[in-house]
């Protein structure tokens, strides 16, 4: 019996956006979060809308992170082997479950910095403003050097995976939402066994398509 896949997103405050078809990978997929749902759109006839909000915070784009973060602590995703995180602007082409064999977690490289505290140093948007703080707090910790483009994360369902997403997400709100910066930081803490995939370019990759926001950030909130 092969494993049980399922593919996750979340869309969270006003957020808009178009979820692109998982069809041709013959998997499930849920769209978690408090976002209307006259603002998402998804395509083809694998997704399911889960209602509700299993976590709140002022910032959207803080309870956005529950999502990618916490899976391991949602009931409805107990039954799957292999949870895959797609940020709602993603498309997934096909899936690398050959590389979970003998690996934790599958995530692509970065592609345009190599290091944590590279990271920090260009993460002074809008996004951030609120977390400037934290994300001066992180940059005194050792760096780490290895980053990944976590608009996309493969997981098994595992104890080194669970505990690599207790220590991200716990990071995510001590310090800020930019969870490309925690990410290295929790799979080193948790030992997680990470396969992170060489990529030939940032947008498309042999695995994904990014597409861009179809709402700015400070649109987010109103």
């Amino acid at each position: 019996m092969g494993k049980r896949v399922c593919a996750i997103t979340a869309c969270t405050g006003n957020y808009y956006s178009i979820i692109r078809s998982i069809d041709h990978l013959n998997i499930d997929g849920f769209i978690f979060g408090d976002a209307q749902d006259h603002r998402i759109r998804a395509e083809g006839k694998r997704w399911h809308r889960v209602q509700g909000n299993y976590f709140f915070h002022k910032d959207p784009f803080m309870r956005a992170k529950y999502y990618k973060c916490f899976w391991h602590q949602i009931p409805i995703l107990d039954n799957y082997d292999v949870v895959v995180w797609m940020d709602a602007t993603t498309q997934i082409k096909r899936l690398p479950l050959e590389h979970l064999n003998d690996h934790d977690l599958f995530v692509q490289m970065h592609g345009q910095r190599n290091d944590v505290h590279s990271e920090i140093d260009v993460s002074r948007g809008a996004r951030y403003a609120n977390y400037l703080m934290g994300l001066d707090l992180q940059k005194k910790m050792p760096n780490i050097h290895w980053l990944a483009i976590t608009n996309f994360v493969a997981s098994n369902r595992c104890e080194k995976v669970y505990q690599m997403n207790n220590k991200w997400f716990s990071d995510c709100l001590n310090y800020s939402p930019q969870d490309q910066v925690s990410f290295p930081m929790a799979c080193e803490y948790a030992g997680a066994k990470v396969k992170l995939w060489k990529q030939n370019g940032h947008r498309e990759t042999q695995y994904t398509i990014k597409h861009p926001h179809l709402l700015e950030y400070k649109d987010y909130y109103k």
